[in-house]
């Protein structure tokens, strides 16, 4: 977490000209403009937590998640047999699959480091609570990002670097409150980029 707290202060510090401490006391701020973040739900069969996206998708699973090293173990315990699918019909599918109800919402791609209640994501590096992010490293508070660093209280932006409260941007640097929307008028393409 230092090295998150350090990329969060260096960044205010670069944009701001004041370093901003502690990104817990801004998540509020950070996230207010975010419509998806991270949420935590307890396992159905421990009380382990796992992070998922607050997308309708991943919510409307209810309690039937389970962490990803919790899911193998299921797969494996609870397999149905041939048997069992072979007499698999829609009048009996509620009591037939009961056993093997339950899901994981973790998608963790390839290597990270340093990467905390998130979901969703990788290869990352110091990141804090985000969620569908990849290829990136010293993010928080965000969702969406793509081949970004140093990216807080972001959502969909790709290509960025050193920004704070950015949204449907691609290619900012260092900018404050930024959108950068590509805009159509009489079949061309105009750019209305604010920073």
């Amino acid at each position: 977490m230092d090295e998150i707290e350090k990329g969060f202060s260096d960044t205010s510090s670069i944009l701001l000209g004041k370093k901003l401490a502690g990104i817990a006391k801004y998540e509020e701020w950070l996230f207010r403009h975010v419509k998806g973040r991270v949420q935590k739900r307890k396992s159905k069969i421990s009380s382990n937590i796992v992070y998922l996206p607050s997308v309708e998708f991943y919510t409307l699973l209810g309690s039937n998640i389970v962490t990803l090293a919790e899911s193998i173990k299921l797969g494996e315990e609870n397999r149905l047999t041939i048997s069992e699918v072979e007499k698999l019909a829609l009048s009996n599918a509620p009591s037939a699959l009961s056993k093997i109800k339950t899901t994981t919402t973790e998608i963790i791609y390839s290597e990270n480091f340093d990467t905390l209640e998130s979901s969703n994501y990788g290869p990352t590096q110091h990141c804090y609570k985000i969620t569908f992010t990849w290829f990136s490293k010293f993010m928080a508070c965000g969702f969406w990002g793509r081949t970004s660093e140093h990216a807080y209280g972001y959502a969909n932006i790709v290509d960025c670097a050193f920004c704070i409260k950015c949204y449907s941007s691609t290619k900012l640097m260092r900018c404050f409150e930024g959108l950068h929307v590509l805009l159509q008028h009489k079949g061309k393409a105009l750019r209305n980029r604010q920073c």
